[in-house]
């Protein structure tokens, strides 16, 4: 048999085809004689990869220079504005520095937590980088000493020459947290990173309202008011929403005002007008009960912009809306149960231009109206026809519509900057969640207990929806079914925004990470606040209104670690000042708070993967002799099932009540009922009141001596501890980690302090007095432990 390919010289098996458009140009011999001809090197690479490689490893060193630059621009701004004798913290600092080497008596407690001298041995950093490091480092120290010190400079000395365990544990823990800081700001800090003048981006924001509304750049949808949420929201908003009553009290009342004169960039307004009726997102009306200016700001996309119904008198006079259910925010991170090393999987699905999508029921567009245009006007920028327009109209009857006419565009969508349109679209985005299979008590929210069960976990956030899977093939399975929710429902999903079953992503403006498990500020918004509060403390003055955009910033990561609220008082005053956009002199205390602030962000990065610390703790103080703390050993499993309860309204801890024990006071609320009883509680303190003050003050001294006793055992850190409150004010007050009460406010920046310096998640649940085993230490009072049939209870749990 003939070889197919014998008519090709050389014979090649199998054939290969040349490239496309080089058929005709193309030699096997050429490619054979240079293949026979190229010389081998051998192990030594050509010149031309010599340069190449020379040059390359030029750019990287490069790239790591500016990279080092940014962080010792970083380091040396901290050391001149913050911790200089001239600094605004520089006092803080000095007294700290020289006390540490002028007393030498022993201590127990981990506050005053000494500076670093230099930097731990067993924490490796770059050589360009450990003097930067330690500046920051210190400078997280302090802030750690100034908020446990409730600002006050006397308070602020060390009292050992050398950190005892307990301290170097806090301090290894401060200097973990600044190198993970330091990669992540040297990841996304190069050459052009410039803190000064940062924050005249606030600045700029709080000068102007909003941006020239530019009608060809607000994004549309294709078809608006495509979903009714009355088909998805539950009953008892289906019912509010119907009647006009439930929404506007005074529906006789109509509230027009300015808001129906024209913009000034007139014809930009009419071109937008003629795009949202093209789009069904206007309707036409003659008349009108209510009516808002609308206005443009932008959005991330360069040149693009979002159109904002500015409803606030419209709001004002409406009835309160109900708060969105189960909606999402950085808090909700920390219900996460997770073992060390296991892998957990993060998607995300955002619907485009939700708001536009969800139709508002017909008996309250009257309500939703907006500036008033010219027939005349609309038709020659627009180009609409008269019997275009007159389809539109819905209250004209038998009235033909002249160009003459002045008519009032109506929005037949919830419009965004009502107040009702948030609860309308959270409840229309988590009906959409629970039909796609997710358990309704799987989507975390801090007003209801997380799961036991985490396998599946979701979170909402109007239109952004984050999942969290154990399985990959369990996720796929949701995503698939969540994606068809919205398209059956009329939503449409952006796309180019899915984020599919990743270990890594940002939600909520959050960076969140598999591995290792952590939860911290996204990187952007992280050298914001860094360059931005570097700016403001070296100006020292601003508007308040700017000053206000910067403390919403920072707040929003405060989510993360609680305690963080502690540190801000005096700026409250400050960006309620009036004219908030005229810039004056900053105070120092507010210079201080912000300060103190920069210094506590690297501890804005927070482990998911801690275990539960595996004892009950209870306190308790009573003014006729002092503080109580009780504890009890228990299971892994029977400790996080109390610390879900933590901070949840309603939900309350019982006792273990023997027969012939008093009754118990019947109370609102769900009780949990523990196995124990009082007296398996074993006494850890019972001390006596050395001053007298409000009862309020004494309970959050008691939380505090327990915060204390964790912290003199290193062993105790980096854990999640349950402690029985029963102080419905403090335990408020710990939890938010804020008060604005005089009196307890140094407490409450105390035990927040603590919580961050040991790496703790404090989790308190309420427990009624009667039933507190810290009660009977807090009276002085002995507490006889039952024998071995306690004990044996205890290990089964």
């Amino acid at each position: 048999m003939m070889d197919p390919f014998a008519c090709f010289s050389p014979p090649i098996w199998p054939y290969i085809p040349p490239p496309p458009g080089l058929e005709h140009n193309f030699s096997w011999k050429t490619c054979q004689t240079q293949s026979r001809n190229k010389r081998r090197r051998g192990p030594k690479p050509s010149p031309a990869k010599q340069a190449r490689d020379a040059a390359r490893r030029l750019s990287h060193r490069a790239g790591r220079e500016d990279r080092a630059s940014a962080i010792s621009e970083f380091g040396q701004a901290v050391e001149k504005l913050l911790l200089s004798e001239a600094g605004l913290l520089g006092t803080f600092f000095k007294s700290l520095s020289q006390a540490a080497q002028k007393h030498r008596q022993r201590v127990r407690d981990c506050f005053p937590l000494p500076p670093l001298a230099k930097w731990p041995g067993d924490k490796c950093v770059p050589k360009e980088r450990e003097g930067p490091a330690l500046t920051i480092a210190n400078l997280c120290i302090l802030s750690l000493n100034i908020l446990w010190a409730d600002f006050k400079l006397l308070r602020v000395v060390a009292t050992a020459a050398a950190p005892t365990a307990p301290q170097l544990e806090a301090q290894r823990h401060v200097a973990d947290k600044v190198l993970r800081m330091l990669d992540r700001f040297a990841s996304a800090a190069g050459e052009s990173w410039c803190w000064r003048g940062a924050f005249g981006k606030f600045e700029k924001a709080a000068a102007v309202a909003s941006e020239p509304l530019v009608g060809a750049a607000v994004d549309l949808p294709l078809q608006a008011a495509t979903c009714d949420p009355l088909l998805h929201v539950d009953q008892g908003l289906n019912d509010a929403v119907r009647e006009v009553s439930n929404i506007f009290p005074f529906p006789e009342k109509c509230l027009l005002g300015d808001s129906c004169a024209t913009p000034s960039r007139s014809t930009e307004y009419l071109t937008l007008v003629s795009r949202e009726l093209a789009c069904g997102k206007l309707r036409l009306r003659l008349s009108v009960k209510g009516a808002a200016p609308v206005f443009a700001v932008g959005k991330s996309t360069a040149g693009r912009q979002r159109k904002v119904w500015n409803g606030a008198a419209l709001s004002a006079a409406a009835a309160k809306p109900p708060e969105p259910p189960r909606l999402a925010n950085p808090s909700s991170f920390l219900d996460l149960e997770i073992e060390p090393g296991s892998p957990i999987w993060f998607s995300k699905r955002d619907a485009e231009t939700f708001f536009d999508v969800l139709r508002v029921p017909d008996q309250l567009r009257p309500w939703f109206g907006q500036a008033a245009v010219k027939v005349s006007d609309l038709m020659e920028v627009g180009g609409c026809s008269l019997s275009y327009l007159q389809e539109l109209v819905d209250d004209s009857g038998t009235q033909q519509l002249t160009v003459g006419d002045t008519v009032f565009p109506v929005n037949i969508v919830w419009p965004m900057g009502f107040s009702w349109s948030s609860v309308v679209a959270q409840s229309t985005t988590l009906a959409r969640v629970t039909a796609s299979g997710v358990a309704l008590e799987n989507v975390l929210s801090m007003c209801h207990p997380p799961p036991a069960d985490q396998s599946e976990l979701c979170m909402v956030a109007t239109d952004d929806t984050v999942f969290m899977h154990r399985e990959v093939t369990k996720g796929q399975e949701t995503l698939a079914n969540f994606d068809a929710s919205l398209q059956a429902a009329g939503i449409p999903r952006k796309v180019s925004k899915d984020i599919t079953l990743v270990e890594q992503t940002t939600a909520l403006g959050c960076d969140i990470s598999s591995r290792p498990h952590v939860v911290e500020p996204a990187v952007p918004k992280l050298l914001t606040c860094i360059a931005a509060g570097l700016d403001l403390l070296r100006a020292k003055t601003a508007s308040p209104r700017a000053v206000n955009a910067l403390l919403g910033l920072l707040q929003w990561f405060c989510l993360l670690q609680r305690p963080v609220f502690g540190v801000f008082h005096h700026v409250y005053d400050f960006v309620r000042q009036q004219p908030d956009r005229q810039r004056v002199e900053v105070p120092r205390p507010v210079l201080q708070e912000f300060a103190v602030a920069l210094g506590l962000l690297p501890l804005l990065s927070v482990s998911l993967d801690k275990q539960y610390y595996t004892e009950i703790l209870a306190c308790d103080a009573a003014p006729e002799f002092g503080f109580g703390v009780s504890a009890v050993k228990c299971s892994v499993g029977a400790v996080s099932r109390l610390g879900r309860l933590s901070e949840r309204r309603g939900d309350f801890v019982r006792v273990h009540k023997n027969a012939g024990e008093e009754p118990e006071k019947s109370r609102l609320g769900v009780p949990h009922r523990l196995v124990f009883g009082k007296k398996e509680f074993r006494t850890i303190v019972s001390s006596r009141a050395k001053w007298k003050a409000h009862s309020s003050t004494l309970e959050g001294h008691a939380l505090l001596l327990t915060l204390k006793w964790l912290a003199r055992s290193r062993l105790k850190h980096h854990k999640k501890v349950v402690i029985l409150v029963d102080a419905k004010a403090v335990l408020g007050a710990a939890a938010k980690g804020r008060t604005s009460a005089p009196g307890m406010r140094s407490v409450i920046r105390a035990i927040g302090a603590h919580a961050l310096a040991c790496d703790l998640l404090v989790r308190l649940v309420y427990i009624p007095s009667e039933d507190n085993p810290a009660d009977c230490p807090s009276r002085g009072r002995k507490v006889v432990r039952p024998e071995a049939g306690g004990k044996r209870r205890q290990k089964h749990l």
